[in-house]
């Protein structure tokens, strides 16, 4: 006779792998969508790009994966039917935005089916109320300083190569577009986006 609890076991990790992928497929262009458009990158080296940095960034962070594992909600009350179901929801999600065209964060829905299945599962009292505010504050500041940061940075360059032929300086552009995608494709990859 099968063991219900590794049934679940096994559900719980086939839906971990199927929520990787599915986070590959509707996320992991976006690193790499300008480079293959300008046609700095073959599609083919772009993707081969993308895998090795995205398999880099998944093996040189765990903060974000520890954090949501721990700092959200109190750990003690996540069964293995409790990942399922934030896993399932999450995925959900994300087909369901992905079918849509809607931009979405893959990290952000599994947060929230974190916390969503862990409140179904026990009650208000689960959640981490101090670790669950550190991330909404970060889910609503980054794109704020994201967006500062990147305007001061185009003004930077447009300043500073406003009297620059743009024949001199494109291919320059050309060649830098090649470590940011990797650097993007990495960094995806370490905040799970």
């Amino acid at each position: 006779m099968v063991d219900l609890h590794l049934i679940v076991f096994g559900l719980a990790v086939g839906l971990a792998y199927l929520y990787a992928f599915v986070g590959g497929f509707t996320d992991a262009a976006n690193a790499i969508a300008t480079s293959v458009g300008t046609r700095v990158l073959s599609p083919r080296a772009a993707v081969v790009m993308a895998g090795v940095f995205n398999l880099l960034g998944g093996l040189t962070g765990t903060a974000v994966a520890l954090t949501i594992g721990a700092g959200l909600v109190d750990p003690d009350v996540l069964s293995l039917a409790t990942v399922v179901a934030a896993l399932a929801g999450a995925m959900g999600w994300s087909l369901f935005t992905y079918f849509f065209g809607i931009p979405v964060s893959e990290t952000h829905g599994l947060i929230g089916a974190m916390v969503g299945a862990a409140v179904a599962t026990a009650s208000l009292d689960v959640v981490q109320w101090r670790g669950l505010t550190k991330v909404l504050a970060a889910i609503i500041i980054s794109p704020s300083v994201g967006f500062v940061g990147g305007s001061a940075s185009l003004l930077l360059i447009y300043w500073t190569l406003r009297r620059s032929r743009p024949g001199r300086v494109k291919p320059w552009f050309k060649h830098l577009q090649r470590p940011s995608a990797g650097q993007s494709s990495r960094t995806f990859s370490r905040l799970g986006c």
